[in-house]
């Protein structure tokens, strides 16, 4: 496959694209490519292939089919958008298919030279844009600035991680703003199925308000797409024979009628990539995850609630949960704004949208990093981008200390980020992120470097960080540490972050709590009765999130405690045992059991440690009413 593509301004040629190999689809992905309803809904399981199948066939085949269009790439928070949605695309993208950063398209304006075409509509600034060979632009679109779609006429849509997006306002701000352009060109046209689009796409809700793109499941159109579904089967079959019926007069035009009246909702399951995942994975799976994310993540299944849960009170839909949408103590834009932009921004009516957005520069964040000679050997990754820091997310108080907390392992090593701030009055402990790393040779000082690197714009404006640790961070072991020294390892914590300039208190909060004490506590502290309350950023702790759902509570000689039984680690080096698992077909879409290990319960543990953490100094329980945020 060759990568030296010309062109500037063009599209791939056919000798280009007759170079690159043939691309396997599973089942599910083919269904949602050949189907092509203009309001197309899709949740699916983990590996199944989301992003390289089903979102980047769509935008090519948007772009290609309206050239000079302008679309908009949906999420929930400029952070989502940033540092995985769109980087992961652009990745795809290059992956899948000819179209190359920088030959056929630019994130920003291309340069003059390559004559690309211009959009129907020209931004007024350009940090947030694609800009594609045909004229065709891609706006990025954080549901953090409110209203921000109202000043668009989009010709189509696409929404990854659905889940994460205000459902009320998706209906109300961005749907309507998909009225489509008024353009002498035969594809702009209500014939055309991609002309005036929308596609959502999303992992299983694990909450019941990420469900809410499943009431569009009713609004299908189900007459019309029994007979495009027939009609797809009639290709096949007439294929067997050797007919060719794409070629036969009309009938892909009839195709593209019903596909254009079209509204599709599908619900696949990590299944339908059997062929590529293989029997054996799907096994591993089932043992050595919970119930809750097996059903969930790999099933599919739409749970909400799980009898048995250790942290049955937790409510990551209503009094505990928010998205970065919704965060009210600061916004993104006066967190980030430069002293010109400040001068004409007001706090009550704000300022235009392009405007806005420049405060992230699209042009110079998710840019590539350098692959190592020693990565490149061990396959450790590829196609690697910068992670956006924390000047993305809208919820921290810069004045305030961050506090964090450790889970230590050799398999996985969690970290959990929080402060400690009043919130309308109420005192709370805002979860802020969670992290781990569990890739080869990462471990605890990796873990620290990558949160220092993550908030350092925070250093710069707030030094302190006060870590909270029990006695079992002061182990001697060495399991946690990738340099096989036998250091403490709330010692390794405060080494690597003092490296890197920051201000450590270490807060050492004593012998554990016994396990019913703290099962007690964790009820207490989750439905409003001790000092502090909760409230945690669902997004930037969707591990976590998941694994305090999904972690089960067994009843112990003393009483209630947590169910660690999945959680089979040596006794000796403390990994996790468990072993890879090799893709039959040799293609990118595997998983192994290591990859799913941040599902496991152990990040719930560091989570435990950061709430006892802040209230040792008063462990006492309190008589106070749940607030309403």
């Amino acid at each position: 496959m060759s990568n030296d593509l010309k062109g500037g301004g063009a599209a791939p040629s056919d000798v280009d694209k007759g170079r690159y190999i043939k691309l396997y689809m599973n089942p599910a992905q083919l269904l949602a490519y050949n189907f092509n309803a203009r309001q197309m809904f899709v949740q699916a399981g983990r590996a199944t292939g989301k992003t390289d199948f089903i979102i980047t066939p769509r935008l090519i085949r948007i772009t290609e089919s309206l050239p000079r269009g302008v679309s908009v790439f949906l999420g929930n928070s400029i952070r989502q958008l940033f540092s995985k949605t769109l980087p992961t695309t652009i990745c795809a993208i290059e992956r899948t298919t000819p179209y190359r950063e920088g030959v056929h398209f630019f994130r920003g304006q291309p340069p003059k030279g390559l004559n690309f075409e211009k959009p129907l509509v020209m931004p007024r600034e350009f940090a947030n844009v694609m800009w594609w060979y045909n004229g065709h632009i891609w706006h990025s679109i954080s549901m953090e600035i409110k209203a921000s779609a109202n000043s668009f006429n989009l010709t189509a849509m696409i929404g990854d991680e659905a889940r994460y997006l205000p459902g009320d306002r998706v209906r109300e701000e961005v749907f309507p703003a998909i009225r489509g352009l008024t353009y002498d060109h035969p594809s702009y046209s209500d014939k055309n199925p991609f002309f005036k689009s929308y596609t959502l796409v999303s992992d299983a809700p694990i909450t019941a308000k990420q469900a809410w793109m499943q009431e569009f499941e009713k609004l299908q159109t189900f007459t019309v797409n029994k007979q495009i579904v027939k009609m797809l089967v009639d290709m096949q079959v007439a294929k067997q024979y050797g007919v060719d019926l794409t070629q036969e007069p009309g009938f892909i035009k009839k195709l593209k009628f019903y596909q254009a009246r079209s509204t599709a909702y599908f619900n696949f399951s990590t299944l339908e990539n059997m062929d590529i995942l293989g029997d054996r994975w799907f096994k591993d799976m089932e043992v050595n995850l919970s119930d809750f994310v097996f059903k969930t993540s790999i099933l599919n299944q739409r749970v909400t609630k799980m009898e048995g849960a250790y942290y049955f009170f937790f409510d990551p839909d209503g009094i505990h949960g928010y998205l970065p949408s919704e965060a009210s103590q600061m916004t993104v834009l006066e967190n980030n704004m430069t002293t010109e932009y400040k001068n004409i921004y007001d706090p009550k009516r704000g300022f235009n949208i392009d405007i806005a957005y420049d405060a992230v520069d699209f042009s110079k964040i998710s840019i590539r990093t350098p692959i190592t000679a020693e990565e490149k050997a061990l396959g450790l990754r590829s196609d690697s981008f910068e992670t956006a820091d924390c000047r993305f997310d809208t919820d921290i108080v810069p004045d305030e200390p961050l506090r964090i907390a450790f889970d230590f392992g050799k398999g996985i090593n969690s970290v959990v980020t929080g402060q400690v701030y009043d919130v309308r009055g109420v005192p709370c402990i805002n979860v802020l992120s969670s992290r781990y790393v569990k890739e080869r040779g990462k471990r605890l000082r990796a873990l620290c470097r990558e949160w220092a690197d993550y908030y350092e714009p925070q250093r710069r404006r707030n030094r302190t960080v006060i870590h909270y640790y029990d006695h079992n961070a002061k182990q001697g072991t060495n399991y946690a540490d990738e340099n096989f020294e036998r250091t403490q390892f709330h010692n390794i914590v405060y080494e690597e972050l003092t490296l890197r300039g920051w201000d450590v208190r270490n807060e050492f909060t004593g012998q554990a709590p016994l396990h019913h004490v703290k099962y007690q506590f964790m009820e207490e502290f989750l439905t409003g009765k001790t000092t502090y309350h909760l409230r945690m950023n669902t997004e930037n702790c969707a591990e976590l999130v998941i694994a305090m759902r999904a972690t089960q509570k067994k009843i112990g000689k003393a009483g209630p405690m947590k169910n660690k039984s999945g959680e089979k680690r040596n006794a000796e080096t403390g990994e996790l045992v468990l072993q890879p698992i090799a893709s039959q077909k040799g293609q990118d879409q595997s998983e192994t059991v290591q990859d799913v290990k941040e599902f496991r319960t152990d990040i719930t543990d560091a989570f435990d440690e950061l709430i006892i953490g802040c209230h040792k100094k008063n462990f006492i329980f309190a008589n106070a009413e749940m607030p309403v945020f």
